[in-house]
Parts: structure tokens; sequence; C-alpha cells
């Protein structure tokens, strides 16, 4: 709706400067133009309101996931789908920038990571079904998370095709 838009937005914009701790519902709400009451009819606390941002971005993570599913093979496959991310990170900049460089949410990072292993778990089987393919999720899952928040951080730094050629790359290096 968008009381809960003008919400999540207030609380953003407040969270890139202050810990989630420091943030009061009454400030946030006056922030927002809405009543206290409305926000208490969509989240429990400032905790419940993050939580629900971050499955908001995960769940559109996922459908990156799904728009991927079966379309390409192997390495024409993994390079589609960092692209993919690239537009997911930039068309959620701000919201990315806050939880995965101004204030890091362990969280977030943690659902992205189980998304990114959920993606890479056909192509690491296809390439290779060793015993070690947890290890191996893990590091991808690492691996691509760091990379999208060092575009977060420096987004000037390397050109997009070359963001996804290197991290196709390293997949690959690591499966």
């Amino acid at each position: 709706t968008p009381a809960q838009e003008a919400i999540r937005a207030a609380f953003l914009q407040m969270h890139s400067r202050v810990p989630l701790d420091e943030i009061n519902v009454k400030q946030l709400c006056q922030r927002a133009h809405v009543a206290r009451t409305t926000f208490y009819a969509n989240y429990q606390n400032t905790n419940d309101l993050l939580e629900k941002i971050e499955d908001g971005l995960i769940t559109d993570l996922l459908k990156v996931n799904d728009q991927q599913a079966g379309k390409e093979a192997g390495c024409e496959r993994e390079f589609r789908y960092t692209q993919n991310l690239l537009c997911f990170v930039e068309a959620n900049r701000f919201a990315l920038t806050v939880l995965l460089v101004n204030q890091p949410d362990v969280r977030l990072i943690q659902k992205w990571k189980t998304a990114v292993k959920y993606h890479f778990w056909e192509t690491l089987y296809e390439l290779a079904n060793t015993g070690d393919n947890g290890l191996a999720l893990e590091m991808i899952a690492s691996m691509a998370v760091g990379a999208y928040t060092y575009v977060l951080q420096e987004p000037n730094a390397i050109p997009p095709q070359e963001i996804s050629l290197k991290i196709t790359k390293a997949l690959h290096s690591i499966g």
C-alpha cells in the first residue's frame, strides 16, 4: 500500500544514517507522514519492518533466479544470470546500499547467500558432483554477495560486462 511504501522509504532513509536500534516508531511515522496505528497495523516493530524489507528484496532476487531457469546452458546461463543480478542491484541500489554497505545486515546477507546457493546448486551439480558441494556453494554465495557489495561501494570501478565475466569465471573455477 502507499502507507507501507512510505514507511519503508522513511525507514531506509533513516537507517542509511543510524543503526536499527536508534530508529523509533514515532520519528519514523512522522517522517513517513503516517499514524502510528498504521505502522502497528502492518509491523510489530522496526525489526519486523526490516525483515519484511529483506524478504521483499529476496523475493525479487528469486524472480531473477526463476527467469533464468532452463533458458541457457553452462557459462552462458551464468553470465546472463550475473547480468540480471547487476540489473537487480541497480534497481534496488538505495536499499541494498543501506543494508549491505551503510548498515550491514547479516540476516539479509545470509538470505541472499541462500538464494545464490539455491540458484547455483543445479549448475554445480552439472559441473561436478563431488563431496565438497556445500563448501563450493558457500564460496560461490560469499563471492557473489561480496562482488555485488563491491559494485555498490565502487559503482564506476569496473564496467558491468567485466563484472559479469569475472564472476562467471570465478564460479566455474570454484565448481
